[in-house]
């Protein structure tokens, strides 16, 4: 263990995560109802397969120093991303 307010030995990037794999979707449709004027209907999906991005790993070894190990040490609690989300839009151009 390094002394405190020092730096330590380990290298960089030595804790990996899986990658992100996104899927998003949209769905568009212009409607022309008068010279000048067009509609646009507008559907928006984000995270459309609703799968999870994990986090990274608890990289933190020590909570208390007196405690000794941290049992969470390597343990994934959290996703980068949130689920599924979806949104409706109507735009008006003129």
């Amino acid at each position: 263990m390094p002394a405190d307010y020092t730096w330590g030995n380990a290298g960089r990037n030595i804790l990996r995560t899986d990658g992100t794999k996104i899927c998003d979707a949209g769905l568009r449709k212009n409607f022309e109802t008068r010279e000048g004027i067009c509609r646009q209907f507008r559907l928006e999906f984000f995270n459309v397969l609703n799968r999870p991005n994990w986090g990274g790993p608890d990289s933190y070894l020590n909570d208390i120093p007196s405690y000794g190990v941290n049992g969470n040490f390597g343990k994934v609690f959290y996703t980068s991303q949130g689920p599924r989300v979806g949104q409706v839009a109507l735009k008006i151009y003129f």
